[in-house]
């Protein structure tokens, strides 16, 4: 599921409404503390779960965090604004945010599947997020789960633009992106 965004931002605070059930989300702003129970206080006792992707540990990716488990049984701990997430809401709630508005940020990329977030509180054409990786990637998945008939917006290089459904990404949204090599993404100042 994707957030709803309010807009135009407040300075140093990002707001953004999760659906009840899975959201494909991220931050857009540097929070001032990464550790995962601060960024998620707003909706403390509203979600069940947190799942973050690293491609680089080939033993275990799937990073998990769940409030109603012992904090050693977890294996994420921090959410920063490069990441993308997965969070499952027991009902409808607002994630409220404070932070930094971040520059130029860099998103190391593995060959393979990446879950990332997208920090910047300005959406951005597709193309233009992605020019710095131009043929080091194949597809870019979002979820959109107020859409729940068609919940998956896609973009490939590879297709003809008319067969593209995702074409803008924005904050507040998270992206799953495979990339055929080692990159580097660099998202902001467009």
């Amino acid at each position: 599921r994707v957030v709803k965004v309010q807009w135009p931002p407040h300075r140093g605070l990002f707001s953004g409404l999760l659906a009840e059930g899975w959201n494909l989300v991220s931050i857009p702003l540097v929070p001032a503390n990464t550790a995962i129970a601060d960024v998620l206080a707003s909706i403390a006792g509203q979600y069940e779960s947190v799942y973050a992707y690293d491609p680089t540990d080939g033993a275990n990716p799937w990073k998990t965090y769940s409030p109603l488990l012992p904090p050693f049984l977890n294996t994420l701990d921090a959410l920063d604004e490069r990441m993308g997430f997965w969070i499952e809401m027991y009902n409808e709630a607002t994630l409220v945010v404070a932070g930094s508005e971040p520059g130029v940020s860099e998103i190391s990329l593995a060959p393979g599947w990446n879950l990332l977030g997208f920090p910047s509180v300005s959406p951005a054409e597709i193309t233009a997020v992605l020019a710095g990786i131009a043929d080091k990637y194949d597809a870019v998945y979002g979820h959109n789960g107020f859409s729940p008939e068609n919940p998956w917006r896609t973009y490939s290089p590879l297709l003809p633009p008319f067969l593209n459904t995702l074409n803008q990404m924005g904050p507040g949204h998270g992206y799953w992106l495979k990339a055929t090599e080692n990159c580097v993404l660099q998202i902001g100042g467009y």
